[in-house]
């Protein structure tokens, strides 16, 4: 599967453990950079096809020019979104023309052995560090977002606020932790996560995201508090949750199954 991938400024996760996240996905089908998210994408050795936002943060502004002019988008300071924002709209515009260029490809090459498609995305899951997610949003392409922790708590909380909103990231790199959004897809099948027991062998929690209907449905296994009755209508959730011990044991893989409503898992690298 072809993420498509967006730097942002603030914390991110140290290279070594984005590396070891991203192991699962073929390389990205577009990168995006948000402002100082620059410097990350450079770091993790990354080549933006599209930079935005108004580069306030960005200290050694002389680095755009190493990039063609109609790859930067450069916005007013005074604006009504964060350049974070600015990039998940473009990313989530960008995304139809990509998945159609995806099914083209498909499409030519089904002939094609497993090992030789590999890298034409071919189902609605996400990989990454021993997780998958199946069914978010119903897209052959998953947003991540890397960055955006720490820093300023305002630019912080306006992020979490993305969930609510129509441009929001499948999957968000924290320092420490991935975020994941599960809600189901417009077909109505269920979003689905599964991550590896040592994950949460010491913490991870579920939060839900408010949607217009209020109705909320998500399934657990293996976790020690199960998820499935929790009266997440009346502002329920599930903070420093963990695996079962016989799961962790055996090392058998947790899952979510998110079928109503819409949900963010944080869990640990």
């Amino acid at each position: 599967m072809k993420p498509l991938l967006i730097f942002t400024g603030a914390l991110h996760p140290e290279k070594a453990v984005f590396e070891r996240f991203m192991h699962d996905f073929d390389e990205p089908c577009f990168v995006i950079a948000a402002d100082s998210g620059l410097l990350c994408a450079r770091e993790f050795g990354y080549i933006p096809d599209l930079i935005v936002g108004d580069m306030d943060s960005l200290t050694d502004k002389s680095l755009l020019s190493a990039y063609p002019e109609d790859k930067i988008r450069i916005f007013e300071r005074d604006k009504a979104e964060s350049d974070t924002v600015l990039a998940l709209e473009k990313a989530f515009a960008k995304r139809p023309e990509l998945e159609a260029r995806g099914s083209e490809l498909l499409s030519r090459n089904s002939g094609l052995s497993a090992q030789t498609r590999k890298n034409v995305p071919a189902s609605v899951q996400l990989h990454g560090s021993g997780s998958a997610a199946e069914g978010t949003g119903g897209h052959n392409m998953p947003i991540i977002l890397c960055g955006g922790d720490g820093g300023r708590i305002d630019h912080l909380l306006g992020i979490v606020k993305q969930f609510e909103r129509a441009f929001f990231p499948d999957i968000w790199l924290c320092r420490e932790q991935a975020v994941y959004s599960l809600r189901p897809a417009s077909d109505g099948k269920g979003a689905i996560l599964k991550f590896a027991a040592e994950r949460c062998a010491e913490h991870m929690s579920v939060f839900p995201v408010p949607v217009k209907d209020g109705e909320y449905k998500i399934y657990s296994e293996g976790l020690e508090w199960p998820l499935d009755n929790l009266d997440w209508k009346n502002e329920a959730f599930s903070l420093s949750n963990r695996v079962r011990a016989d799961y962790l044991a055996h090392k058998k893989r947790v899952v979510l199954r998110a079928e109503k409503g819409a949900f963010i898992a944080i869990v640990p690298y």
